[in-house]
């Protein structure tokens, strides 16, 4: 888990550099030529968003299975776990 909130924080620091970078274009550049890449930053904050959503299942999942939980939901919290590192290599 520790590698993936690793690289969660790394593309986290990513964002908030090319978040920066963009605001500050706006105050010297035409607003067009700016956002005109907007598709592809909400592609990366939305997968960002996703991947700590995903982290955070994963953890929960973990946390869960040393409960004893039902044999339902062991199931369910099972699959949480290798779904996630798939998310993060896709």
């Amino acid at each position: 888990m520790i590698s993936y909130a690793a690289e969660l924080s790394r593309a986290t620091e990513t964002l908030k550099v090319t978040t920066s970078t963009v605001l500050s274009a706006t105050q010297e550049q035409s607003i067009d030529p700016v956002f005109s890449n907007s598709v592809s930053y909400l592609d990366m904050f939305g997968h960002i968003v996703i991947a700590w959503l995903w982290l955070k299942q994963s953890m929960v999942a973990e946390r869960a299975l040393q409960q004893q939980p039902h044999a339902d939901d062991v199931k369910v919290y099972r699959g949480k776990l290798p779904a996630m590192p798939y998310f993060y290599r896709s």
